[in-house]
């Protein structure tokens, strides 16, 4: 496990901002991903530092894919810019070092949990990251429910 902290300062301000990075890189470190343990965003990028996402994996911060559900017409979001939308930040992440994956948990209502679980991989040095969602319902009310991850740039 690769853990990291981002640490940017603005010139003319003594005021510096911080946040913690998890960090994963596949077998052959070939690609990373790094999520934003605080927001919930996350980002991918070649350990040459090449971004395949807008501000990279650790660079910028753990990056800038923003994760939307809509739940039941509301629309919870890890942006916080979002009109419209409840922002979200995780209940938990956690690295697991047997299966090389990041898992994020969000409850953005108390009976649905949403999961998202980011794995680099490689296959003959070609470098890919599988993004996945998991949706479970903790109560016998059906919901309706969508996933859009979305990547913000400047």
């Amino acid at each position: 496990m690769i853990r990291r902290i981002a640490v940017f300062g603005l010139l003319m301000f003594t005021v510096a901002i911080a946040w913690a990075v998890i960090a994963a890189e596949d077998a052959d470190s070939i690609i990373e991903v790094g999520l934003d343990e605080e927001h919930g965003v996350f980002g991918i990028q070649l350990t040459d530092g090449r971004w395949l996402t807008y501000g990279g994996s650790v660079g910028g911060g753990g990056g800038t894919m923003h994760i939307n559900f809509k739940i039941d017409g509301t629309i919870y979001t890890t942006n916080p810019y979002l009109s419209g939308g409840t922002t979200i930040t995780p209940e938990g992440s956690i690295y697991e070092e047997y299966e090389n994956i990041i898992v994020t948990d969000w409850y953005p209502v108390d009976s649905v949990q949403c999961t998202q679980n980011l794995h680099p991989f490689s296959i003959e040095g070609k470098g890919a990251v599988t993004i996945r969602y998991n949706i479970i319902n903790h109560d016998d009310s059906p919901h309706e429910v969508g996933v859009l991850p979305v990547s913000y740039t400047h």
